[in-house]
């Protein structure tokens, strides 16, 4: 997704842009011994287009008050947990979380978050009898008491059998 920003220099109108990628994937493993000699059986990545994925109005702001040491809410591997749920509606800017009620939540695996150059990126691992249905959406947000969630992407991952865990990392870059 492209953003722009207008700005006044010197009495000149400016136009600088942005960009934003979220990547989505999930490695999957039939069993727990299988993750732990990490031997996946399927392993699904895909760039996910501004049509189907978006940061989120209420992330965006938490972002800003993160940055500018409003919020003590971060995303970091104390507060973040990333989330998946069945739901397919396309994303939408003002949603403010993962549309599936239901949707459950992992707490960061180790090392993550992390950041390397401009994309950050988040990781969970949903064991044996967690979110154990369709993975069509998935988000970050930060743990906090009243937790606010940054994003929201939409993409069929096939659904997840009982025994067996499944991975679920979401980078996001920004340039």
């Amino acid at each position: 997704m492209e953003f722009f920003i207008k700005r006044r220099k010197s009495g000149l109108l400016a136009i600088e842009n942005g960009h934003f990628i979220e990547k989505f994937t999930v490695i999957k493993f039939k069993t727990k011994a299988k993750r732990l000699e990490n031997k996946p059986y399927d392993i699904l990545e895909n760039i996910c287009e501004s049509k189907i994925n978006c940061l989120l109005n209420v992330g965006i702001t938490e972002m800003w008050n993160v940055i500018i040491g409003d919020s003590a809410d971060t995303f970091d591997n104390v507060n973040a947990e990333i989330g998946i749920g069945s739901d397919d509606t396309a994303a939408a800017a003002a949603q403010t979380g993962l549309l599936d009620v239901a949707a459950e939540w992992a707490a960061m695996d180790g090392a993550y978050p992390s950041v390397l150059n401009q994309t950050a990126t988040w990781s969970g691992t949903f064991i044996d009898g967690e979110a154990e249905y369709a993975w069509k959406e998935c988000a970050v947000r930060n743990g906090a008491v009243a937790p606010i969630t940054m994003n929201r992407v939409v993409s069929d991952k096939g659904i997840k059998g009982a025994g067996e865990e499944w991975v679920a990392r979401l980078a996001i870059t920004l340039s």
